[in-house]
């Protein structure tokens, strides 16, 4: 038996999340699409003190979002290989543990 046909390859599986990501960002828009078509606003709580304590690492998501988002544009406008720096790969895992180590430590109220 081959492992050659059973085996994933290395950009099928980068694939997937992208695929999934998609998925879950069409669900999204629909859901919000199906509220306002009702002629209602999607349900929002507005608090942001409460928003921060649920996810204290928003911030750092959105500026390494940006950063990384500006590194590929950067990478693309110079027709260069889009490939992040070392630095901004090893960002994401690092921030994303960070993220999950806080949220541990502040307790099952904010799980």
């Amino acid at each position: 038996m081959s492992s050659a046909g059973s085996s994933v390859s290395w950009r099928s599986a980068v694939g997937f999340p992208g695929i999934l990501g998609t998925v879950a960002f069409f669900l999204y828009v629909g859901w919000n699409v199906r509220w306002l078509v009702q002629g209602r606003i999607p349900p929002r709580e507005g608090n942001g003190s409460i928003a921060f304590l649920w996810n204290p690492f928003t911030l750092p998501f959105c500026a390494l979002l940006i950063f990384t988002a500006g590194e590929i544009a950067w990478k693309r406008a110079r027709r260069r290989r889009l490939v992040l720096s070392h630095t901004l790969a090893l960002a994401w895992p690092v921030l994303l543990l960070a993220a999950w180590i806080t949220k541990l430590a502040m307790g099952p109220r904010w799980w």
